[in-house]
């Protein structure tokens, strides 16, 4: 079934091999069902959540990639009292494993985290997958409209890319959306989109976003990343909860006089273009640092909860390797890097 035409090798599938198929084919039924639903949900404009709980607040910070200096966990740490946790496996293979989020979910349900921020992997989302690329066909899409949670007939390499890409990004949205219920703000970061022209399909097309965006407190800001630091334009949505002036904050901290001196995108030999795209510019990272902290700031305190057990091992090893002076560290924020034999159980469907 899988037929890598570059190598006329034949995979034979397992039924653990078959499971991301089924997965995909299931999600992209519910994908079109929601889809109709979203334009016809009405959010609860009645509903307020409770409070944050008193104590220590954190900052949850999805992959993060390492640390940097002025990257967005130094600036929630320089100019407040909540304390950044970045959660990438670039820094712990098992605290910064977004697939185990017990932890995380916990110091949520307790009402200790007051905003989050993720970049999941897009690499499986990315635009730049149907462009032509001269004497190959690699890399093709692995998405379109008709199959936004994995396209049939690819190989077996790339239907576990896929897979992963939607297992990280599920992931990322179910802990955005429970910081969001329990009264925290969130921001998720991904390459903007075409809005389906074309049959290109991206997670800002996905009837979940969507539904979100009908919420009069979440909000899609479509920003350039150049303007703020980056030699390159990198065209960016930021989907944001409960930040009124991100977007005005964003265009005011444009440098007017920016022109682009780089190209991005495309594959060039192994390695994406984007690759090193992938760190914040620092004047990015501190707008979204003031505008999390100016909303958390608002919040009062109710009560008290007990942190999760673990959680002190947990900061303690995510904080091990900051280095301030490593001006260049990228961090790991591909698919491949996380082990698609380890996920859990209950990673598929939450």
């Amino acid at each position: 079934f899988f037929n890598d035409t570059a190598t006329t090798e034949i995979y034979t599938l397992s039924l653990h091999d078959a499971l991301p198929i089924y997965v995909g084919q299931e999600a992209t039924k519910f994908e079109h069902q929601l889809l109709d639903r979203a334009t016809r949900w009405n959010p609860n404009p009645d509903w307020i959540p409770r409070g944050p709980a008193d104590g220590r607040r954190f900052f949850l910070i999805l992959f993060s990639g390492h640390r940097r200096f002025e990257d967005l966990a130094s600036y929630i740490w320089w100019q407040s009292n909540l304390i950044p946790i970045c959660v990438d496996v670039a820094i712990h293979p098992e605290f910064g494993n977004v697939l185990e989020i017990g932890l995380w979910r916990s110091l949520i349900h307790a009402r200790r985290v007051a905003g989050g921020h993720a970049g999941p992997p897009c690499e499986t989302y990315s635009l730049a997958r149907w462009l032509e690329i001269e004497d190959s066909i690699y890399p093709r899409p692995l998405r379109s409209c008709e199959q936004p949670w994995g396209l049939d007939g690819r190989t077996l390499r790339e239907t576990r890319q896929w897979m992963m890409g939607n297992i990280l990004m599920w992931r990322a949205l179910f802990l955005l959306f429970t910081i969001y219920a329990y009264g925290g703000s969130f921001t998720l970061e991904h390459p903007k989109g075409c809005g389906g022209k074309d049959n290109k399909w991206t997670i800002w097309d996905s009837s979940f976003i969507k539904q979100l965006m009908l919420a009069g407190d979440i909000k899609l800001w479509a920003i350039l990343q150049g303007p703020l630091g980056q030699p390159f334009a990198k065209p960016t949505n930021l989907l944001a909860a409960r930040l009124e002036r991100l977007g005005a904050a964003i265009y005011e901290g444009y440098n007017k006089r920016w022109r682009p001196t780089t190209k991005l995108g495309g594959h060039e030999g192994s390695q994406w273009k984007t690759a090193r795209a992938k760190a914040y510019p620092p004047a990015l990272c501190r707008i979204l640092a003031q505008q999390h902290i100016a909303f958390a700031e608002q919040q009062i305190g109710e009560g008290t909860t007990q942190e999760p057990e673990g959680l002190e091992q947990a900061l303690d090893a995510l904080a091990n390797s900051y280095d301030p002076y490593w001006l260049e560290a990228r961090g790991t924020k591909m698919c491949s890097d996380y082990n698609f034999g380890k996920i859990p159980e209950d990673s598929v469907v939450t």
